[in-house]
C-alpha cells in the first residue's frame, strides 16, 4: 500500500508545481491560440508618435504600401507647417502599424505585436488624468505608428488605459 502513495503523492506534486510555474496570460491567448513570440519596437521602428494629431476619429491601420503610407502621414501631420519628411519604408521588409486614439485629452504609446499560432494582437498602453486632474481645456488626438519586421496582419487590437493620478 505504501508504494501506492508515494508515486501518487509525487505525481500530485509535479502537477501542483506546474501548475505554479505557469505564466500569465493575455486576453489574446484565448482567442488566438498559443503565443509564438513577441516583438517590442526599439526607438528607430516609431515612425510617428504625437499627442496632437488632426485624426479625430479612432484609427487601427496596417500599412503596407507607400502610396498608403504617404497619405497617412500626411493626415498624422495636417495640422503642422511643414510637415515633418515622411519616412521611407521598404515595404517588402516591413509593414507599418497605425494607431489612434481620437479625440481624447491621453498619450499613446505601442508596446508590443505578438505573433499567436492563428494571429497577431497589437498590445499599446493609453494613459489619461484621474479624476480631478487640472488638464488644459483642449483636446488631444494621440497617434502612433511603428514599423514592425515583416509584413504582419493584426487580428486583435488591445488598449490598456492607465490612469495617472494627480499629486
Amino acid at each position: 500500500m505504501m508504494r501506492i502513495r508515494i508515486p501518487c503523492v509525487a505525481l500530485c506534486l509535479v502537477a501542483l508545481a506546474s501548475a505554479c510555474a505557469r505564466t500569465t496570460t493575455s486576453p489574446a491567448d484565448d482567442v488566438l491560440g498559443p503565443r509564438i513570440r513577441a516583438w517590442a519596437p526599439d526607438s528607430s521602428a516609431v515612425l510617428a508618435s504625437t499627442q496632437t494629431s488632426p485624426l479625430w476619429s479612432a484609427t487601427q491601420l496596417v500599412v503596407d504600401d507607400t502610396l498608403t503610407w504617404r497619405a497617412i502621414w500626411q493626415s498624422i501631420y495636417a495640422n503642422r507647417f511643414p510637415a515633418p519628411p515622411v519616412p521611407v519604408v521598404d515595404f517588402s521588409a516591413h509593414s507599418v502599424l497605425v494607431y489612434g486614439l481620437g479625440a481624447v485629452y491621453a498619450s499613446l504609446r505601442f508596446d508590443s505585436l505578438t505573433y499567436y499560432e492563428l494571429g497577431n494582437a497589437a498590445y499599446l498602453t493609453d494613459t489619461r488624468p484621474g479624476a480631478g486632474c487640472v488638464v488644459p481645456a483642449i483636446v488631444l488626438a494621440p497617434v502612433v505608428a511603428v514599423a514592425t519586421p515583416g509584413q504582419v496582419a493584426v487580428a486583435k487590437w488591445y488598449l490598456r488605459d492607465v490612469v495617472q493620478p494627480c499629486s
